[in-house]
């Protein structure tokens, strides 16, 4: 076994003693609820209430856009959507409320992606 220069073996330990840092520290506190759970406060409801507002009135939903179509839908929306997909596999899909088709795009590639063979139908 070849002998460690000085940079190396001071490398090693300072990657060792991050990873003794990363054991010991305590994780972060966090607790799952459930959304019936958060909506079930008036806190909770208030809290969604204020991040739809500043979603929405901060004028970034005009500028998103998937594969070039703009897209209305809020991300979290879509991301929790695509999770329904994941779980439901469903068959179709319908979509109401089009703006100019990108959220439903966005529905088929990736209901396409998970391999669940549907059909998208917006209106």
């Amino acid at each position: 076994m070849q002998a460690l220069d000085r940079q190396e073996m001071v490398t090693r330990a300072i990657r060792l003693a991050k990873r003794i840092a990363n054991f010991v520290r305590p994780k972060p506190r966090s607790i799952a609820l459930s959304v019936e759970q958060v909506l079930a406060s008036s806190a909770g409801r208030e809290l969604v209430e204020r991040f739809i507002e500043f979603y929405y009135g901060s004028g970034t939903a005009p500028s998103m856009s998937y594969r070039g179509i703009e897209i209305l839908k809020n991300p979290c929306d879509i991301w929790m959507a695509v999770e329904l997909f994941r779980t439901v596999r469903p068959t179709v899909v319908v979509e109401t409320g089009t703006h100019h088709g990108g959220s439903a795009v966005y529905y088929g590639d990736a209901l396409k992606m998970l391999g669940i063979p549907s059909a998208v139908i917006t209106i």
